[in-house]
C-alpha cells in the first residue's frame, strides 16, 4: 500500500510539472503573440510617420527649386507671372505667390482666384505672416494646416528668394492635403485591419480612417518636420483571435499531457505494482505454510510462474535443528543426527536417514521440504 501510494504520489507530481511547463510556455507564446502586435503597430506608425515628413520634404524642395529661378526674382514683371502659372501648371501645388523683401505681395497665381480679387491681394502687406517671417529669414518652411471654405486643409510651403546671396522675396505656394489624397497616400504603407489617424500640433484632426469599434490598440509618432501626429490604431479582437487559438492549443495540450501520464500510470501500475503485490502475497502464502503457490512474473500465463519455494527460488536458510519429515525419532551419532522412519523407502522399510551437523551448507532441492523460518 504504501509503494502504491508513493508510485501515485510521483506520478501526481510528475503531471504537474508537465503540466506546469505546457502551460508556462503557451502563456509566454501569447505574450508574444500581443508583444509582436505591438511591434507591429510601432512599425506601421514609425514608417507613415516618416512616409509624410519625406514626402512634404520633397514639397519643400520643390518650391526651394523654383525659387532660385532668376524670373521668380523678377519681381512685377511678366518673366515672373509667366514663371508662377508654369510653376502651378507642372505641381501639385494649387496657389502660388511671391512677396517681396518689404513684406508686400507682387504677384500670385492661384486656382480659380477672380481678377479683382487678385488685383486686392497685389501690394497687400503680408509681412506678418509666419511663413513669410520665416522665408525673409532664409529658412524653409511649412505651415500649420488651416480649414478652407470647402473644407479641405491647406498647408503653405514658402522658401526665400535670392539674388547675389540676399534674401530679396518669399516664394509662398499653398497644398491642399485633403484634395490631393496626400494623407490617404500613406495608408497603401499599413495593414488592412490597421486605420490611420493624423492630427496637427493644435490637435486638430487632418485625417482619419474609419476607426473599429470597441476597445482598441495603438501606437503614436510624429512628424518631423511639422509635429504632426500619427497614430495607428486596430481592433484587439484582431489581436485577440490569435490568443484565443494559442488558448484553444494551450489547453488541448494540456489535456494531452495528463492523458499521456495517466495512461502510462496505468501501464506502470499494471506491470509493476501489481505483480510486486501478488510477490508479497506470494511470500504472505510462504510463511502461512504453503509452499505450492506459484506467482505470475514478466507477464506470464497462469501455470508457467515461478513456485514460491521451488528448488529454482533463490532463498536463505536459517540454521535449524535437522529433522526428517517422515521419521517419529531422532538419534544423535558421532556423524550426526540419525533418524528412523518407515516412510524413507519407497519398500515401506525402516531405513536410518544421517542428516549432518547444524553448521552444514543449505539443502539441496531433494531434500525434504524446509522449515518456515526466513530471513
Amino acid at each position: 500500500m504504501h509503494l502504491r501510494t508513493t508510485f501515485l504520489v510521483t506520478l501526481a507530481a510528475v503531471a504537474l510539472v508537465l503540466s506546469g511547463i505546457v502551460f508556462a510556455g503557451f502563456s509566454l507564446h501569447k505574450q508574444e503573440i500581443t508583444s509582436q502586435e505591438r511591434a507591429t503597430l510601432d512599425a506601421s506608425t514609425t514608417t507613415v510617420a516618416h512616409d509624410l515628413d519625406t514626402r512634404l520634404a520633397e514639397k519643400q524642395s520643390t518650391v526651394a527649386l523654383w525659387a532660385s529661378n532668376d524670373a521668380t526674382a523678377a519681381h512685377g514683371t511678366r518673366a515672373q507671372r509667366d514663371a508662377l502659372a508654369t510653376f502651378r501648371a507642372e505641381t501639385a501645388f494649387e496657389g502660388v505667390s511671391v512677396v517681396a523683401a518689404n513684406g508686400t505681395m507682387v504677384a500670385i497665381n492661384a486656382s480659380g482666384l477672380p481678377a479683382d480679387r487678385r488685383e486686392a491681394l497685389t501690394g497687400a502687406d503680408f509681412s506678418t505672416r509666419p511663413y513669410v517671417q520665416a522665408a525673409l529669414d532664409g529658412e524653409r518652411y511649412v505651415s500649420a494646416p488651416f480649414e478652407a471654405e470647402s473644407g479641405n486643409f491647406i498647408v503653405t510651403i514658402s522658401a526665400p528668394i535670392r539674388r547675389d546671396g540676399t534674401v530679396v522675396g518669399t516664394l509662398n505656394s499653398a497644398f491642399h492635403l485633403t484634395a490631393t489624397n496626400f494623407f490617404e497616400s500613406s495608408t497603401t504603407l499599413l495593414h488592412p485591419e490597421q486605420s490611420l489617424i493624423v492630427r496637427s500640433t493644435d490637435g486638430t484632426q487632418l485625417y482619419a480612417d474609419p476607426l473599429p469599434d470597441g476597445d482598441r490598440l495603438t501606437a503614436t509618432d510624429t512628424v518631423g518636420e511639422t509635429g504632426w501626429t500619427v497614430t495607428v490604431a486596430v481592433d484587439r479582437a484582431a489581436v485577440a483571435q490569435p490568443v484565443r487559438q494559442a488558448t484553444t492549443y494551450q489547453f488541448g495540450a494540456l489535456g494531452l499531457t495528463l492523458l499521456a501520464v495517466a495512461v502510462l500510470g496505468i501501464w506502470a501500475s499494471r506491470l509493476t505494482i501489481r505483480q510486486i503485490d501478488e510477490l508479497v502475497a506470494g511470500f504472505d502464502a510462504l510463511e502461512s505454510g504453503n509452499y505450492g503457490t506459484t506467482v505470475e512474473l514478466g507477464g506470464r500465463r497462469s501455470g508457467s510462474g515461478s513456485r514460491v519455494g521451488s528448488p529454482n527460488w533463490p532463498r536463505r536458510w536459517s540454521a535449524g535443528p535437522p529433522r526428517c519429515s517422515c521419521s517419529t525419532a531422532c538419534s544423535a551419532t558421532t556423524s550426526g543426527t540419525t533418524c528412523r522412519s518407515s516412510c524413507c523407502r519407497s519398500s515401506g522399510s525402516s531405513t536410518p536417514t544421517t542428516h549432518p551437523p547444524r553448521s552444514s551448507a543449505r539443502p539441496s532441492a531433494s531434500r525434504p521440504e524446509p522449515s518456515r523460518s526466513w530471513r
